[in-house]
């Protein structure tokens, strides 16, 4: 045990106001080292601060209980047993009530009540006793701004994770939360309050319950901050600027609508469409401004970079109202004046480089207006592709005449340089729709429309020329050493036509093994593109995951025959140019999309190792004994840490079926 001196040493220093906050700071952490090396217990420090805790000096009384706050604060992973928890909840709730020591009491309150199971936790009739104290002693408003902070922080704590405490005391939490945060104006504070509000009312869902009875009064306090007034001077430091608060009362406020939407049905909603849709196409373009497109081989799965909550929730809303309302919401998009324009227009917008940043938004932002109209239901998709694809066609540079007579097969080449990055853009937004449309449909049917040929729907045209233009951007006249957008969105687009599923994407059955070709030509040949081998690469594990994934065995062979095999065999190749270490990574990356095909790439590693130990020691060949040190190498760092991971699930996943506890995994 540390000497009582020693403690005591500390503890003055922490609470001498003449020292400086480094050396108050290095007592604490002094303080805290003894307690975490078992040199003091906590409540051997409780005994020595007896005096530090209880005087009528207000001054040494506030600092000596914010230090055994902060001391807590400290330990918060350390266990503390059941009696020494519930002794320290309970001082630090009764000095709730001691408005001079208030802040220690709120930050040991929150260091307790912020432990978990695992170190030792606030049982929950600790928890109502601190809530109980907090509505009856704390006026919240009366406060400091940073002690306020800490008020609304507990108050948080205690919705978030006490719920069963908070609920038996819905009147007066209710009501306790009306005072607190009325006529609240500091943003940090603020963020907080709004979160409380949501907590509240997913606690209180009840029409009739406590919240609900003061929704009237509860709106109009929160009311107050719209329009918001941010008033902070630049000089301050602060994490919460005017655009935090506005973008997330806005993400909370589509939300609310779309809530509404599906509560109050198509028919309420149907006489506010039109607004509806003003103010999400308004809303959709300005919160795409500043979203940047990435053309990187990760962004194969998403275009955007970071995603942006406000659009998303624009976008989920967007797709609740067509879904709800479909010829209404459809004829007010499809005639829409601004979505229009893009339509028309999109044959102008053929190089990424040269469009500006303004009609880049415009076109982003009505593909994904497009996108998630398209992909509500089989009848819009349909009705989307109909109305835009003659615009579409055009700019790809593909003739309808042509898709629909001339060439029935849909393998000619369609001049690279002539296809409109806008209408590849669109093009693949709206293919990765339809594809995610029939994968979450039990009946993926589409309907067939009037076209050119009647036994031809128009979503089968349009995919025909899809299938040309993303060939064709394939040219090698494309490949570069940085990213070129028109090669990633036909890479993007050749992905997305791999992965339909099979007999339910209306062009010619080859198709599937000519892009898994034309993707592994891609990576054997063009090694020195750093960019564009990543990006087949990609997009071949994509494909066989997605394959893996949603169940597409009458594809399985395919891959298998023109991928696994071809790469595996590579391992032993020495005909291609490819360097050694990308071959063991185009290896690794195929074998871990699952067991069958790493079981290939490990007879393929095996093969090798022969082979090149076979020449090791009958012709003493330095390049077969480097080979030998990368292939063990990438054995041990890649392909036997998967194995020991998939086995591990499997394990697991078997045990799960034969337990009669089908929680015990946490599914």
């Amino acid at each position: 045990m540390a000497e009582p001196t020693e403690l005591t040493r500390h503890v003055e220093a922490y609470i001498d106001t003449s020292l400086s906050p480094a050396q108050q700071a290095a007592a604490l952490e002094a303080i805290a080292s003894l307690l975490k090396s078992g040199r003091l217990t906590i409540e051997a420090m409780v005994r020595e601060m007896g005096l530090y805790l209880t005087t009528t000096d207000a001054i040494i009384r506030a600092k000596g209980i914010l230090l055994l706050a902060e001391v807590l604060s400290c330990l918060s992973s350390n266990p503390l047993d059941k009696i020494t928890i519930h002794s320290l909840i309970t001082f630090f709730t009764e000095r709730l009530a001691d408005w001079k020591a208030l802040r220690g009491a709120l930050v040991g309150c929150l260091a307790l009540m912020r432990r978990n199971d695992q170190v030792g936790r606030v049982t929950l009739d600790d928890a109502k006793a601190v809530l109980e104290s907090f509505l009856e002693s704390l006026h919240v408003q009366s406060l400091g701004q940073h002690d306020r902070k800490l008020c609304f922080e507990l108050l948080e704590c205690l919705l978030e994770n006490y719920s069963d405490a908070v609920i038996p005391l819905g009147n007066q939490v209710i009501d306790g939360l009306c005072e607190s945060i009325d006529m609240e104006k500091d943003p940090e504070c603020l963020m907080l309050a709004f979160h409380i509000v949501k907590l509240a009312a997913q606690l209180f869902p009840d029409p009739d319950g406590p919240l609900a009875c003061v929704a009237e009064e509860l709106f109009e306090i929160l009311g107050h901050y719209f329009p918001i007034h941010f008033t902070h001077q630049k000089a301050e430091d602060l994490n919460i600027t005017r655009d935090n608060l506005s973008s997330s009362l806005m993400v909370d406020a589509l939300k609310y609508l779309n809530h509404c939407s599906l509560k109050y049905g198509p028919e309420r909603m149907a006489k506010h469409a039109e607004a509806i849709w003003r103010l999400l196409k308004d809303t959709i373009l300005l919160s795409l401004r500043e979203l940047i497109l990435s053309f990187s081989p990760e962004s194969l799965d998403t275009l955007e970079t970071p995603r942006n909550e406000i659009a998303d929730g624009a976008l989920t809303f967007l797709e609740t109202a067509v879904a709800q309302n479909n010829d209404l919401f459809l004829n007010l998009i499809l005639g829409d004046a601004d979505v229009n324009l893009i339509i028309q227009s999109i044959s102008s917008y053929k190089s990424y480089t040269e469009i500006s940043s303004e009609m880049k938004e415009r076109v982003h932002a009505v593909g994904r207006i497009l996108a998630v109209s398209a992909k509500t239901s089989i009848a819009s998709c349909n009705r989307v592709f109909g109305s835009i694809h003659p615009c579409l066609l055009e700019a790809l540079g593909i003739s309808v005449r042509d898709l629909y007579g001339n060439h029935p097969h849909g393998h000619e080449h369609v001049d690279s340089e002539e296809i409109s990055f806008g209408a590849l853009f669109l093009s693949v937004l709206l293919l990765e729709a339809s594809r995610d449309l029939i994968v979450g449909s039990e009946k993926a049917t589409f309907l067939p429309n009037s076209g050119p040929e009647a036994s031809h729907s128009i979503f089968q045209g349009f995919a025909t020329g899809f299938e040309r233009a993303f060939i064709s951007t394939m040219s090698r006249n494309n490949y570069t050493e940085v990213s070129n957008p028109h090669v990633f969105l036909g890479v993007k687009g050749l992905q997305i036509f791999a992965t339909f599923p099979g007999g339910l994407l209306p062009i010619q059955g080859s198709l599937f093994e000519d892009i898994l070709t034309m993707l592994v030509s891609v990576v054997t040949q063009n090694c020195k593109n750093e960019w564009l081998w990543t990006l087949a690469m990609k997009a071949l594990v994509n494909i066989g995951s997605y394959i893996n994934k949603y169940h597409q065995p009458e594809k399985g062979p395919s891959f298998m025959a023109i991928v696994v095999e071809k790469i595996s065999s590579l391992l032993t190749s020495t005909e291609l140019g490819m360097p050694y270490p990308l071959k063991l990574e185009a290896a690794s990356n195929v074998g871990m999309i699952e067991m069958n095909y790493m079981l290939r790439i490990v007879r393929g590693v095996e093969e090798a190792l022969f082979t090149n130990l076979s020449e090791i020691y009958t012709q003493v060949n330095i390049k077969s004994a480097e080979e030998t040190v990368q292939l063990l190498h990438c054995y041990s760092t890649k392909i036997l840490p998967w194995w020991h991971l998939f086995n591990d699930l499997r394990r697991n996943l078997r045990d799960g079926f034969h337990s009669s506890d089908s929680t015990a995994f946490g599914y």
